[in-house]
């Protein structure tokens, strides 16, 4: 998730557009995943995680501790004024509740420093995104030969 025209808001997109770069070239060995990208959840995402074992939701964070976090998350119903932009945990609940089925969910925070309007990641934030990126690969391998 994330904005990319508001600096190291941008951090999840430029993730997976790394990670979509490295499969096409053929740098990383093929796996199974699939990727998308979204300013925000919406309660429609819920559709789409319901269709999923295991979901991975990556966001920038101004709280998160470098060169990332990475932990589970659990379906809460929130109560919004609307349900526009939710919370994962709340798009979760709305898997749940909809679909009957709620993945195993994860988030991978990845510290920002830069909030400021433009496209390009701070020092900090590019340091913290190879990290974050090396850790998914690699979960997402360990995860597939279990």
């Amino acid at each position: 998730m994330g904005n990319p025209g508001r600096g190291d808001d941008g951090l999840g997109p430029a993730l997976v557009a790394r990670l979509e770069k490295e499969r096409q070239t053929g740098a990383e060995p093929g796996f199974d995943l699939t990727v998308e990208v979204r300013f925000q959840l919406n309660v429609e995402d819920a559709l789409v995680f319901s269709r999923f074992d295991r979901v991975v939701v990556i966001d920038a964070s101004r709280t998160a501790e470098p060169p990332f976090e990475f932990f589970p998350l659990e379906a809460q119903a929130q109560v919004s004024f609307s349900t526009h932009a939710l919370s994962p945990q709340a798009v979760l609940a709305w898997c749940r509740e909809l679909y009957g089925h709620t993945p195993q969910a994860y988030a991978l925070a990845i510290p920002g420093k830069s909030w400021t309007l433009g496209e390009e990641l701070s020092p900090e934030a590019e340091k913290n995104l190879g990290a974050a990126l090396d850790f998914l690969k690699e979960e997402v391998q360990r995860y597939a030969r279990d």
